[in-house]
């Protein structure tokens, strides 16, 4: 019982024990549920002290190393946990936080696993989509033995292309790969074909003992096919394209320009919200990756919705009626705040969230935001800058209360609130007041809103009937 942590047994064995307790040592009730209750809270997260010592000196050498050497370790976690996205995504997220780069795959210097370089961490290739390591080791014997390569062509007609065949080359341009040769990943892609035949006339040549006519000429001599006159594929097409082969966004992210929001309407993170217990009102914040509709048991629509922001993702639930509200803002690629209720079926389920309300960024703006708090250095101010800022609080008037704080060399001098002033904060504002003052000199009272409890506690069940 204490190992399953099965409630209900417990309460059994609670009677059992006060009973025996007391029939074969003569203990009273109130003492044996005493006893009782320290086996029911160490049964919660306990161990015995041999195993929390060791546990222990694991957590300080590791501690020991994070701290010391930041970018080994990293790369060494990172490489550990290769085959698992989500740690993956975690973890990238953790090396920023840490001041750690991450560069991206190259077929120039990347490996197998993740590496340093220079303090900087090397994104593996066996971390890359439909590439297996008998061609990631294809590639590395063809670059130790002749060299960098030097185009995709060079790259097509030194590997071994029964190894490294179309399906991987797709999946390395696509993710970025190749983009120290060539950075319009689109032309790439177009090329591969050519650069397939430019290889296996290469092979055939070696396989026949014959050397091109070109082979002794000087290096200006062009023998590579010319390269198709192809734009690169628009920010988000790839940013799609890379996430789908490397299961992260890792050069840039769709949801960058929403950083402040991200931060400011999440309660919690997404990655916070395992471990809350069931019935936990948040506020989530993040982009709409996916939306399945499926009809449920009264034949109405409802949907499942995968949510994420830059370290995690999670399934929202939106039942008919929030669906049919909500239902032009909740599609893929869109940036959403979504208000609702946790929903854990068994104890260690990661929750869920029943949604009850969802907005839009700019609607979350209008709706959410009571004060805003702006910190002003001396030394940062001069007229045309304060003529900048009084513009743009004259331009986002609204009913969030204004606060100002004045500062001379760090420490406060003046404080007071602009009575005769009210802004309505959004995104366009906190990026002028940021580039005037410095990234943290706006600060946003956003609390989140209360919802209501009625459809937040309607019962999920599993639905028969897809739309």
């Amino acid at each position: 019982a204490m190992g399953k942590k099965n409630v209900e047994l417990m309460a059994q064995q609670r009677k059992n024990f006060i009973a025996g307790a007391k029939a074969k040592h003569n203990i009273g009730e109130t003492l044996a549920n005493q006893i009782f209750d320290l086996m029911d809270k160490f049964a919660g997260y306990g161990f015995n002290k041999s195993h929390a010592a060791g546990y222990s000196l694991v957590a300080y050498q590791t501690a020991y190393l994070k701290a010391h050497y930041a970018a080994e370790y990293m790369a060494a976690t990172l490489t550990s946990e290769m085959s698992n996205t989500s740690r993956i995504v975690v973890l990238i997220e953790e090396c920023k936080r840490m001041g750690v780069p991450v560069l991206p795959p190259d077929i120039n210097a990347s490996l197998a696993e993740f590496t340093v370089v220079d303090g900087k961490i090397r994104y593996g290739l066996g971390a890359v989509k439909n590439v297996g390591i008998a061609a990631i080791e294809s590639m590395i014997s063809a670059r130790e033995k002749g060299g960098r390569f030097t185009s995709i062509f060079d790259f097509a007609g030194r590997i071994d292309g029964r190894t490294v065949n179309k399906k991987v080359l797709e999946s390395l341009v696509q993710a970025g790969a190749f983009d120290s040769l060539n950075s319009n990943r689109h032309q790439l892609l177009m090329t591969l074909d050519a650069a397939s035949a430019y290889s296996q006339r290469k092979q055939d040549q070696r396989f026949k003992g014959q050397a091109s006519i070109f082979d002794d000429a000087p290096v200006e001599i062009q023998t590579e096919p010319d390269l198709p006159e192809v734009a690169d594929w628009d920010p988000a097409e790839r940013l799609k394209r890379e996430k789908e082969f490397l299961g992260i966004y890792l050069s840039a992210h769709p949801l960058q320009r929403y950083a402040f929001e991200v931060k400011l309407f999440a309660h919690p993170p997404l990655q916070d919200l395992e471990g809350l217990r069931d019935g936990v009102q948040v506020m989530l914040c993040g982009m709409v990756t996916e939306v399945k509709t499926i009809v449920d048991r009264k034949g109405s629509q409802m949907a499942f919705v995968t949510i994420e922001d830059f370290a995690a993702s999670t399934e929202a639930i939106v039942f008919s009626d929030t669906l049919s509200a909500h239902r032009e803002t909740l599609k893929p690629d869109t940036p959403v705040v979504i208000l609702g209720r946790t929903s854990v079926r068994d104890e260690g389920d990661v929750p869920k969230v029943l949604v009850e309300k969802v907005m839009s960024i700019e609607e979350a703006w209008q709706e959410i935001p009571k004060s805003v708090s702006l910190d002003i250095p001396a030394d940062k101010l001069n007229e045309i800058v304060l003529q900048r800022v009084l513009q743009t609080l004259r331009f986002h008037q609204g009913a969030c209360n204004l606060y100002l704080r004045f500062r001379s060399n760090g420490a406060a001098a003046y404080d007071f609130h602009a009575k005769a002033v009210r802004v309505r904060p959004n995104g366009e504002m906190i990026k002028v007041m940021q580039e005037a003052f410095g990234p943290e000199a706006i600060k946003v009272e956003a609390p989140m809103p209360k919802v209501s409890e009625r459809q937040s506690n309607r019962p999920f069940k599993p639905r028969a009937v897809a739309a």
